[in-house]
């Protein structure tokens, strides 16, 4: 890795570096020396081209100035070449021009200016871009109003190109809350669980919370502690902390000791057997009447490790 831009120039064979060449004939060049992995020439060729205005030359010499490849690591530069790139129309730039402008790195953070550029690498069908801009519209911050049909509407765009993360937001949306839908969207079990299932199979951690949730409150599935354990474990062992308090609530209440009247009635019942049956039948009877009753009266048998 370089120091600087003149020091790229200055360890670069002086024949590439002072070779005239035109922006296809770089653009060529800086692909070969990527594929030898020789990026010091790289970065030569991709700076010769991108000067002639080569968009893909130019969007290469982002990525190399913001992940120091063959060059130092630069924001700035990075922000300024992603920049040319984005205003020729290229997708991919005008995401990280987006994401450098989000984030204020390589420049001032600016939500106005991230969401212009959000829109127009999304109205080009980025999927990243238009999961972005449905964050933003689910949100109400970053200078967009809470707007849940249009993040809906952007989120399933990303959600159909397969972007996980798109998936579970707009499962969580036609979920709706406790009152209903959110804004103008309808709650709709259905396409919720449809599009948290989505999502859960590539291991979204919030979608996976969520589908927990469904199965715990009976959310257009049937009531299941069960397997909302399932999924809220899946959930925390990815760190997902509201998972891990809805484990800690569950394992509580299956804590919660069966009345003696309770046990009392398994006594009773096992004791009806006539004289002579065998010890271990009668406390295989009396273990099923435990199970029963503790299902009976905390609703499911979630953690098999903790019954009675």
């Amino acid at each position: 890795m370089l120091g600087s831009v003149g020091a790229a120039i200055a360890q670069a064979p002086p024949s590439i570096a002072d070779t005239p060449v035109s922006s296809d004939q770089a653009f060529r060049l800086l692909q070969e020396a990527i594929r030898k992995k020789d990026y010091a020439t790289a970065y030569v060729w991709a700076r010769k081209s991108a000067e002639q205005g080569n968009v893909l030359a130019q969007y290469a010499l982002g990525l190399m100035y913001r992940d120091g490849v063959g060059v130092a690591r630069d924001p700035a530069q990075a922000f300024a070449w992603f920049h040319k790139a984005a205003d020729q129309g290229n997708a991919d730039a005008q995401l990280n021009t987006a994401a450098m402008y989000a984030n204020g790195i390589g420049v001032a953070k600016d939500d106005a200016q991230a969401n212009v550029w959000y829109r127009k690498a999304a109205e080009q069908g980025n999927a990243n871009a238009e999961g972005a801009l449905g964050w933003r519209y689910y949100s109400g911050d970053y200078g967009l109003p809470q707007d849940y049909e249009q993040a809906l509407d952007w989120l399933l765009k990303a959600a159909r190109q397969g972007l996980a993360e798109a998936q579970g937001l707009a499962g969580i949306i036609y979920m709706g809350n406790e009152h209903g839908g959110l804004g103008r969207v309808p709650q709709n079990f259905a396409e919720g669980m449809f599009w948290l299932q989505k999502a859960a199979a590539q291991g979204n951690a919030d979608a996976e919370f969520v589908i927990g949730v469904a199965y715990q409150n009976g959310l257009g599935v049937e009531e299941d502690h069960a397997k909302a354990i399932e999924w809220y474990r899946k959930a925390a062992a990815q760190g997902n902390e509201q998972a891990k308090e809805k484990l800690a609530q569950l394992k509580a209440k299956t804590q919660i000791k069966i009345p003696d009247a309770l046990r009392l009635r398994c006594m009773l019942e096992t004791a009806r057997n006539p004289p002579g049956t065998d010890p271990k039948v009668m406390d295989q009877q009396y273990n099923h009447c435990l199970r029963s009753t503790w299902k009976r009266f905390m609703g499911s048998t979630p953690f098999p490790e903790d019954q009675p």
